[in-house]
């Protein structure tokens, strides 16, 4: 037969199974699970024939159902090993319950082989199949084998060595039990090799049905032994009230009690086990049954036990074994007179004829004791018969006929009785119904609003409680009617639906509803409940056109409109934001007549939810109502523009400028740097949140730039940018007539312009492109630096002052004290002004002569003037006409992008600045003088004057 597995245990594997009961010089060789039901250590055992045990040459073998088993034509055969604490906890628990002399045994391997519904050799797919188990346990010193038998059908293969049949019985049967191959030490289980074997499944040697446990290491072999000694427990003794069944007598034996007629078996005990020490386990018990703990009789017969049997004592009027036939008490015709009997259970009623009454119609009664005569009639009684002699207006056998049908008021106070042919009919008050309107006609209870929309509501009740009255109604009628009763309609409903859906409503508005329970009649005059009321709103409209129209660091400003048809009947309108994690909102309610709100003292870079609702209704008498909200707006505020921004160094072609670095807490990925000049924007952008610095290279000499930054903070709906920051500078010659270097004395001395943070103009977005920029001229400011301190001294921006360039430099001030030293050199830098100038601003301080051109206004000062010039013009008297001329131009934009490439198994980021160029339209400002001046002629001089810038 054809091997399942072959599987030998590695080097590390092999310490564990120290202890095996194998020879010590083959520790640790498991050769294979072989299909036929065994395990073999050593050598590989081939054979599908079954050898009694014992059996020599190193043939170690655990055999839990040595057979010729085919698992080719059906069955699987597993096999595991396993350490896994869950297992090995398991295989411990199970050694401790079975050997507890061993409390301190802790499993370290165990090995688990099952085969699995096998037939035999010869078999096919439908013949009987085996299920049996063997799972080795070892700690490395102690090993134990468990034997499971699940369901054992057949014995013997059909091999011709076997012998077996059809069914796989008879011929050699399966061997079961271990041998250690030495010849001395082996073991079988009781059957082996006989057709008994088949009951292996009902046989233990620990209690358990189709269980058999051992201890098989080299040092002893516990439960049974080693050797062939047969142990015999006799015949099991008898138990009073029981039968016993068994099959043998050796050990692990099973004797099986069965309980005489009228007993029940205790639990436990049973079946008792032949063990090792040759005695029966405990005997079972039989207690005797109550019979009647099954109330077996019936129509309220009482039980009386008896051995395997009861007895039923009937009542009156019922008989048999369970009491359960009825008895017929007519059968003795107990009615007298011509009386009709009818049979009840335990009892009988007797129908009497006109004339007699009693129980058996004994007793001879008057007529007229019943008053048959309705109305007022009068009865005469004759002989067992009466006469109704009937009042005015009434006729009949019982006077039940009226001349008038309203006479006698048949529709009480409930309704209005109508008189037609003979007959009458009624008209029924609210509440109630039927001809004489003598039922009440309950209203449905539990009228509730379920859902509310802008021109809908929809509303649920409960029919009424009553079976009867649910019964009786044919349907309800939905009222609704708006509070300024412009507007009113009735909805009929089928009595299967309890909730209806009103439509057609107008937004905002309040609703008075009223359900009724209809009975509808065949004169189309139905009959109404008292109705059931509620009052609710429709919701409004919400607002349209709804926007975010500004968003700074610290401010949200929302915009919606209100159509004055559509949202005539909203009262307020709610504007709610909730920043991303809070977990409440900020709540405000406007009036109608606002279309626009602002949030401030929101905080920069975070994300906000704004919702926006309308309100009907002013007061809870109003019943109130608001609109469904927009959909949630997810707006991010801007981040903090960066702060302090200054330039430390400017040069001819560069620009060096710094600002701070933001606050703890904001999200900054990166800055966008703009150069702007008159002609042209170039921008690049810096993907560094930490940078605090920055160079502008490659600039003009001699050139006026706007320097910005803006910081940009990454976000679910894209990149959100700052305010920009602005700052003016202006480039250095190169011929280096900016920067003056002289030495005095071995110190260097560097004279560099620079502009001031604190004279700045008015910061502009770089979005503003129709703004065209002013010129200006920034104040200068000049700083004299040495090695021993900083000595700064202040220009004049004036234009209408002049400077005076002298030819020959005067004589240099020695600097001996800082203080003097600063006065001196401030003296030695003022720029003397002429006679005239002096003279022509005395006069129009005070603008006692308007200086202003083109229609200014003349502003006076503390020291000077200043003209206020109309739209178009500029300059300092307002004498130049100024107009926007477009013309086109280009903007670059930088990114820089990174890409991953691997390189050696690490990946690194390899960053590339992409550029892009996009046309655009900027205006420049084209000024051009109103009037033409003479240059007034001036004696020549030996000092040159030139207009200061």
């Amino acid at each position: 037969m054809a091997w399942v597995c072959r599987w030998r245990r590695n080097e590390e594997a092999t310490s564990v199974t120290e202890g095996w009961w194998c020879p010590r010089q083959s520790v640790g060789s498991l050769e294979g699970v072989n299909n036929n039901g065994i395990i073999s250590f050593l050598k590989e055992v081939s054979q599908f024939t079954p050898v009694a045990f014992p059996i020599s040459k190193d043939r170690c073998v655990v055999a839990a159902f040595w057979a010729d088993v085919d698992n080719r034509r059906a069955g699987e055969v597993y096999y595991r090993e396993s350490k896994e604490q869950a297992t090995l906890q398991r295989a411990t628990e199970d050694i401790w319950r079975y050997f507890p002399e061993l409390p301190d045994f802790s499993a370290k391997w165990v090995f688990v082989a099952t085969w699995h519904q096998v037939t035999f050799f010869g078999g096919s797919s439908f013949s009987p199949v085996n299920t049996f188990q063997i799972v080795l346990i070892t700690d490395g010193k102690l090993s134990f084998t468990i034997f499971n038998y699940e369901s054992i059908l057949w014995t013997t293969g059909m091999h011709a060595s076997s012998g077996g049949d059809l069914a796989g019985l008879g011929g050699i049967a399966a061997q079961a039990g271990f041998n250690a191959g030495d010849g001395k030490r082996y073991f079988n289980i009781p059957g082996s090799r006989t057709d008994d074997i088949v009951d292996v499944e009902m046989t233990t040697n620990v209690g358990i049905p189709g269980r058999w446990v051992f201890r098989i290491d080299d040092a002893q072999v516990q439960v049974g032994g080693c050797s062939n000694t047969k142990v015999d427990c006799g015949t099991p003794s008898s138990v009073k009230n029981t039968k016993v069944r068994f099959n043998s007598t050796k050990m692990g034996s099973l004797a099986e009690y069965e309980c005489e007629q009228g007993y029940i078996l205790s639990s436990g005990n049973n079946p008792r086990v032949c063990r090792a020490h040759g005695l029966w386990s405990e005997p079972p018990q039989c207690h005797e049954i109550n019979e009647c703990e099954s109330q077996p009789c019936l129509n309220g017969g009482s039980c009386k036990d008896r051995i395997a049997s009861f007895l039923c004592i009937c009542g009156s009027g019922y008989m048999g074994p369970h009491c359960e036939l009825e008895t017929d008490e007519c059968q003795s015709d107990p009615c007298k007179n011509g009386g009709t009997c009818k049979d009840l259970p335990a009892a009988f009623v007797c129908q009497c004829p006109d004339g007699f009454a009693g129980i058996h119609c004994e007793k001879e009664v008057d007529a007229c004791d019943s008053g048959p005569c309705q109305h007022g009639g009068e009865c005469e009684n004759d002989g067992g018969s009466y006469l109704c002699v009937c009042p005015e207006g009434f006729f009949g056998y019982h006077c039940e006929i009226a001349s008038d049908p309203c006479f006698s008021n048949p529709c009480g106070s409930r309704g209005y009785c109508l008189s037609s042919n003979g007959s009458h009919s009624c008209t029924c008050k609210v509440g109630y119904t039927g001809r004489n309107c003598a039922k009440e006609l309950l209203p449905p209870t539990t009228l509730k609003v379920e859902r509310v929309e802008d021109s809908g509501v929809s509303i649920s009740w409960r029919p009424p409680e009553d079976q009867a009255a649910k019964q009786m109604i044919d349907g309800y009628a939905v009222t609704y009617t708006s509070f300024d009763g412009s507007y009113r309609r009735t909805d009929f409903v089928d009595r299967s639906h309890s909730a209806h859906q009103l439509r057609a409503l107008a937004s905002g508005k309040a609703y008075n509803i009223s359900v009724f329970s209809v009975k509808r009649n065949v004169n189309n005059k139905n009959d109404i409940s008292r109705p059931v009321v509620l009052i609710t709103r429709t919701r409004p409209r919400p607002v349209e056109g709804f926007e975010i129209t500004n968003v700074t660091a610290s401010s949200i400003t929302v915009q919606w409109a209100l159509h004055k048809v559509k949202h005539s009947t909203v009262n307020k309108v709610r504007v709610s934001i909730r920043r991303l994690g809070d977990q409440e909102d900020r709540v405000v309610e406007l009036d109608s007549t606002a279309d626009k709100y602002t949030f401030w003292d929101l905080l920069p870079g975070e994300r906000y939810i704004i919702h926006v609702t309308t309100l009907s209704g002013l007061g809870t008498e109003d019943h109130p109502s608001e609109s469904l909200a927009t959909a949630p707006f997810h707006v991010w505020t801007r981040p903090l523009s960066p702060r302090n921004l200054t330039s430390s160094r400017v040069t001819a072609t560069s620009a060096h400028m710094v600002w701070e670095q933001p606050p703890p807490g904001a999200s900054v990925e990166g800055y966008i740097i703009n150069v702007t000049t008159s002609q042209s924007v170039k921008s690049r952008y810096v993907p560094n949140g930490k940078l605090t610095s920055y160079t502008m290279r490659d600039l003009q000499p001699g050139q006026r730039y706007r320097l910005s930054v803006t910081a940009v903070q990454n976000t679910e709906q894209g990149q959100m940018h700052s305010d920009p920051a602005h700052l003016y500078i202006m480039t250095s010659q190169r011929d280096g007539s900016s920067d003056r270097r002289w030495s005095q004395g071995g110190h260097p001395r560097v004279l560099r312009n620079r502009l001031p943070p604190s004279f700045l103009p008015d910061l502009r977005l770089l979005a503003d492109r129709e703004v065209s920029e002013e010129p200006s001229q920034p104040p200068r400011f000049t700083e004299l630096v040495d090695g021993r301190g900083r000595i700064s001294a202040k220009f004049s921006s004036s234009p209408s002052k002049s400077v005076t360039v002298r030819s020959q430099p005067e004589t240099p001030v020695k600097l001996e004290n800082m203080e003097e030293s600063a006065n001196q050199i401030s003296l030695a830098l003022q720029l003397p002004e002429p006679e005239s100038n002096k003279e022509e601003e005395d006069d129009h301080r005070n603008c006692s002569i308007n200086p202003c051109q083109n229609g200014g206004t003349c502003v006076s000062g503390m020291d000077s003037y200043s003209c206020d010039c109309g739209l178009g013009f500029k300059g300092r008297h307002c004498e130049l006409s100024c107009k926007k001329v477009p013309h086109p131009c280009t903007r670059l934009y930088s990114e820089t992008k990174s890409f991953p490439v691997w390189e050696g198994g690490v990946c690194h980021y390899v960053y590339k600045r992409i550029y892009r160029v996009h046309p655009d339209i900027c205006y420049k400002e084209s000024c051009e003088g109103t009037t033409n001046k003479k240059t007034p002629s001036r004696k020549q001089s030996n000092s040159q004057i030139v207009k200061k810038p």
